[in-house]
């Protein structure tokens, strides 16, 4: 997505960007709630299926599973990658792409040779933003995941809301603290940092 929005020109290139940015700018929990409305029983994706004649009754599997979860949170924190990617390309001069295809490159080698060295930056922080947001999501398996997805973000959060375990839930957040301090870590060997 960050490789075809660069391709792009002039209003085209502004008007997808901003497609990709506006959802990051909404409320966490709205964005969390309107996956909700796309994969319920009376959602947009089980009335499109009946609408079309695929299916007669709506599908009860689309939500509250680790399917539903893992979709969410890929539609949710998207533009946390798709930024970070799209600013590194943004440093790729277009000579370098044309003079690729000059000399007899097809797109696939340019985009392995040229354009995906430079972007690799790009991909390091925005997987690092990424996993780390993931991680210390809480909300996502609650909402769409129901009982089925557990998560060490829904136990840290079970243990000091629900069981009132401190201890167990101080103890949880301190190993996601030093997994998120590695993750930040491990990314800045990449220069992902200076991306940010």
């Amino acid at each position: 997505l960050a490789l075809y929005i660069f391709r792009q020109k002039g209003r085209a290139k502004s008007l997808l960007y901003m497609f990709v940015i506006i959802p990051s700018l909404t409320s966490y929990i709205v964005r969390i709630y309107a996956m909700r409305l796309v994969l319920g029983s009376n959602g947009l994706i089980n009335n499109f299926l009946i609408f079309i004649g695929m299916i007669e009754e709506p599908l009860q599997v689309l939500l509250f599973n680790r399917f539903a979860i893992f979709l969410t949170l890929c539609v949710t924190l998207s533009p946390f990658m798709v930024m970070p990617i799209y600013t590194s390309l943004e440093k790729l001069p277009l000579s370098l792409l044309e003079a690729s295809r000059d000399l007899g490159a097809s797109d696939l080698q340019t985009f392995w040779r040229v354009a995906f060295p430079i972007s690799v930056p790009g991909i390091v922080a925005g997987s690092m933003f990424i996993f780390i947001l993931s991680l210390g999501d809480f909300l996502t398996p609650i909402l769409v995941g129901g009982t089925k997805g557990m998560t060490i973000s829904k136990v840290i959060q079970m243990n000091f809301g629900i069981a009132y375990n401190w201890p167990l839930g101080a103890a949880l957040s301190t190993i996601l603290l030093v997994i998120a301090l590695s993750t930040i870590l491990v990314s800045n060997r990449f220069g992902a940092l200076r991306e940010i």
